[in-house]
């Protein structure tokens, strides 16, 4: 008997190539046993409303009215949500989608819920307030909560409390391992390609939001002894674009969205890759485990969330312990001016890459929570 499942968020990959579009995708395609699941993914979009079949899964998109305070409004999604949850035998929540708790307060789903806690709430402190009146009774009738690392897990001031500390466990995010590394002459076309010259080059690879913190990295840029590269879109894009030009930092590359093969070839070229994420939104931070992949070092900063433990300092790299543009040039630049260290930092990062954060373990640990969750409701 295959178990009906349920993936839901706000967004998917068909709009959005954030960390958790990205988590679920590497969750349901090529990762699930689909002989095993029956797998919907059912999200908001800012398409048109439809049902889509892609690599056997079924995806039940909602066209997006409006979005507030960072969550898209949908009356599609809101109207047919009991008509999707009766579907499922296991629903898996990836937590802060807001109408996903809402709307599980008002139906009391009977339903095996399990919720990954993929970050804190930051921004929106009054309507938080109300929200977690909804998260609390969300969490008290979930099944497990799902911590992405014993860092975030022990930092969260929900995810602490003692009445949800006995349903939490952690499975770390993972991806899945390249086949074969770019090669030399993907990597020389490439720089052609965007028009790079052969130098020292550093990396930041993701959505340009808020608290991604770009804004540190080019304050840094007049100190940091090599070109830096800027890989994706984001609401922010343009607002750097700006700075870049009135600065006159010739030593920055705002690239934009870039291929996944081109983004590879990008990341293998770099010296280091910098993650400058100053708020606990980043509770994880996968593009650090596509470093550890590509065996380079990394600097992030010291937010008591799973990039610390990705990120160990010392070890794969730096993490800086102030939003401060000059001591994060002064780790930028002791790796780039140490071949030796830099090559140490690297060879730990694919190392613990091998050990900790392979996609196998990650889908194994879920299936195995799914089919215990479906078990339970069934006695």
């Amino acid at each position: 008997m295959k178990i009906n499942l349920i993936q839901t968020y706000k967004t998917s990959n068909f709009d959005t190539k954030g960390g958790v579009e990205t988590f679920i995708s590497d969750l349901v395609y090529n990762g699930i046993n689909l002989k095993r699941f029956n797998i919907r993914v059912i999200s908001c979009t800012q398409g048109k409303s439809g049902v889509f079949h892609k690599k056997g899964v079924t995806f039940i998109l909602y066209k997006t009215l409006f979005t507030f305070a960072s969550t898209p409004f949908s009356m599609g999604y809101i109207l047919n949500f009991k008509k999707n949850m009766d579907w499922a035998d296991v629903i898996h929540n990836h937590f802060p989608w807001p109408f996903f708790d809402f709307l599980n307060s008002i139906f009391n789903l009977n339903k095996p819920i399990i919720v990954t806690y993929h970050s804190d709430v930051i921004r929106q402190k009054f309507l938080n307030k109300i929200y977690n009146f909804f998260v609390t009774w969300s969490f008290t009738k979930a099944f497990k909560i799902v911590a992405t690392s014993n860092d975030y897990l022990m930092s969260s001031p929900i995810l602490s409390r003692k009445e949800f500390s006995k349903k939490c466990i952690t499975i770390s995010l993972s991806i899945k391992e390249l086949s074969s590394l770019p090669s030399m002459n993907n990597m020389h076309a490439v720089l052609k390609k965007y028009g790079l010259k052969k130098k020292t080059y550093i990396i930041f690879i993701g959505v340009l939001r808020y608290y991604k913190n770009v804004s540190l990295l080019l304050e840094a840029a007049p100190y940091i002894n090599a070109d830096i590269l800027i890989v994706g879109d984001g609401p922010f894009k343009l607002t750097y674009q700006e700075f870049i030009a009135n600065q006159n930092l010739k030593n920055v590359h705002l690239l934009g969205a870039v291929s996944e093969k081109d983004k590879n070839a990008l990341l293998s070229l770099s010296s280091l890759l910098v993650l400058p994420s100053h708020l606990r939104s980043e509770a994880f931070g996968l593009v650090l485990l596509e470093a550890s992949m590509h065996g380079k070092p990394m600097i992030t900063l010291d937010i008591s969330t799973g990039t610390s433990f990705v990120n160990l300092d010392n070890k794969t790299g730096f993490v800086v312990k102030f939003n401060n543009f000059i001591k994060l040039s002064l780790a930028i630049n002791k790796i780039l001016s140490d071949s030796s260290l830099a090559r140490k930092m690297g060879n730990n990062s694919k190392s613990r890459f091998d050990k900790f954060f392979k996609k196998q373990t990650m889908i194994s640990k879920y299936e195995r929570l799914y089919k215990h969750a479906f078990k339970s409701f069934q006695n």
